[in-house]
């Protein structure tokens, strides 16, 4: 047996088990957890300083992309200029402050 298919059966039997005990719909937990081990994310920030002032420009820039997006530019676009044009961080500000592309959830962590 393929270890997926192992996880399948042990999620499925923990949906069923559930279920037994009066919780929830057993295959609408099923398909909730199967996505949840399944997402994959793309990840991109802008940093700014963590003052008033920092979280002041946030929901400056925060406006900004939202414009940006009424005018039909697409909302990665639109946050990818916002952070060429304003983030501190010199490793992600020239890739539109992208961290990764296609990281299953949970594998972003903070290096502080």
């Amino acid at each position: 047996m393929l270890p997926t298919q192992q996880l399948l059966l042990a999620i499925l039997a923990s949906a069923l088990l559930s279920s037994a005990e009066g919780m929830q719909n057993p295959l609408r937990v099923l398909r909730r957890d199967w996505a949840a081990l399944n997402t994959r994310v793309t990840a991109r920030h802008i940093m700014r300083p963590l003052t008033s002032a920092g979280r002041s420009e946030c929901q400056a820039l925060k406006a900004e992309v939202a414009s940006a997006t009424t005018t039909g530019v697409f909302v990665v676009d639109a946050f990818a200029r916002v952070a060429i044009d304003h983030s501190l961080d010199e490793e992600t500000r020239s890739a539109g402050g992208l961290l990764g592309k296609r990281f299953t959830q949970g594998w972003v962590r903070s290096t502080h």
